[in-house]
């Protein structure tokens, strides 16, 4: 049991560097790396891998949780059928026990590697902007179309907006400039948007073994009024799946948003991620 336990969270460890050095990559709109067969139930940029090596993790600590719950188990069963025999009910507290010490150890290297990532993800982005600020007069014409393609992204990705109850139920809003569409699209007049969302938790709950709650994909189709355009995606609440399980502070959600303006144009794809608490603020729903 202990071995399983070890190879497990040093596997969960070995990972963080990855997600470190993912966290640093600077923004890459349109690029996309999608988790094979898992797709649609999440998506990830190549430039923001840092969702996916945590979606690893959380991975790898489910199993961790799940092995956790089964020997204890075990253990109990053992406990429980030892009959008086000293050396049966020994060996089955000391399995519960191998199996807690497990569970802990699993919750405590989520909260270290997702502190890390943040951590250096922050310190990262800081040196980023200000090497990129240092080297801006360099081939200004070329900087000039990059920028104006990427403050047209950062304008669409700024007009997407989550609301949300503590059920789970999600409404987001995207809105904006059909000119930012138009930077990339210029025959554009509408378009069909597609999103999914996952939920990423800290701790599980009696219901759920996973750390993170998939939405199924919704589609609307753009509503273009002038110069503006906006589209609603809705996702009830379903399978009695709370924002912020119990025991966790605050959970966050990873929304995924394809507009597909069609005319020949390439899908705009956007990932944005919101803290739950901050949504269930907004009142939207």
């Amino acid at each position: 049991m202990r071995k399983i336990l070890s190879i497990l969270f040093f596997v969960s460890i070995l990972v963080l560097p990855v997600m470190v050095f993912a966290a640093t990559s600077n923004e890459c709109p349109g690029t996309e790396k999608v988790l094979g067969g898992l797709a649609p139930l999440f998506h990830t940029k190549i430039c923001s891998f840092n969702e996916a090596s945590i979606f690893l993790v959380n991975f790898l600590l489910s199993i961790i949780a799940a092995v956790s719950v089964l020997f204890v188990i075990i253990g109990g069963f053992k406990y429980v059928t030892s009959n008086g025999n000293e050396e049966a009910a020994s060996k089955g507290r000391q399995t519960i026990t191998n199996a807690i010490i497990g569970l802990v150890i699993a919750m405590l290297s989520y909260t270290i590697i997702r502190v890390a990532v943040n951590t250096f993800s922050n310190s990262f982005s800081q040196s980023s902007s200000a090497t990129s600020a240092a080297t801006s007069t360099a081939t200004p014409d070329s900087t000039n179309q990059s920028n104006t393609a990427q403050t047209a992204y950062n304008n669409l990705v700024a007009g997407v907006v989550l609301t949300a109850k503590a059920d789970g139920s999600l409404i987001v809003n995207a809105s904006g400039d059909a000119s930012d569409i138009q930077a990339t699209c210029p025959d554009f007049v509408g378009a069909q948007v597609k999103g999914s969302a996952i939920v990423m938790h800290s701790v599980l709950d009696s219901f759920n073994t996973k750390l993170f709650d998939t939405k199924p994909e919704v589609v609307d189709d753009m509503l273009v009024n002038g110069n503006n355009f906006s589209a609603v995606l809705n996702w009830a609440a379903s399978f009695n799946e709370p924002l912020i399980r119990n025991g966790e502070t605050d959970s966050s959600v990873v929304v995924h948003l394809e507009y597909d303006p069609g005319a020949g144009c390439s899908v705009l794809k956007i990932d944005k991620t919101f803290n739950s608490s901050e949504a269930m603020a907004s009142g939207g729903i």
